[in-house]
């Protein structure tokens, strides 16, 4: 981790991902969604459109070493952006529209679905 220190106060273009939980995709969706610049996509797709989203390496080149570890087994879905500038900056931009796109996505599904069956999308 200590080399991802060093290098987020650098100026360039990155990639963040973060794993969601309680949001499901399906093949009607192409088990994609793009909100506000945030992409939500399957772990089963992710790999399909690695390069599209951002991604150098193959997903399953980056499983099991160094910084990313399991990162891409935790969940089903994630959320993916590419941002430019600060890495420290950026990252925290990034969180808050991962968080503005899930409140989108919570209050469509208001109207479809009964209180207690409406799933809560998290971080």
């Amino acid at each position: 981790m200590g080399s991802v220190e060093k290098i987020k106060g650098e100026k360039g273009l990155w990639l963040f991902a973060v794993p969601i939980s309680g949001l499901v995709l399906t093949k009607h969706v192409k088990e994609e969604l793009r909100i506000d610049g945030i992409t939500f996509v399957t772990r089963e797709k992710l790999p399909r459109i690695r390069k599209r989203l951002g991604f150098m390496k193959k997903v399953s080149e980056m499983a099991g070493r160094g910084v990313v570890g399991d990162f891409f087994e935790k969940s089903k879905m994630y959320a993916v952006a590419q941002i430019g500038g600060l890495g420290n900056d950026k990252q925290e931009e990034f969180l808050q529209r991962v968080r503005r796109a899930i409140n989108i996505l919570s209050l469509s599904q208001l109207g479809y679905g009964r209180r207690k069956s409406n799933a809560c999308i998290s971080i």
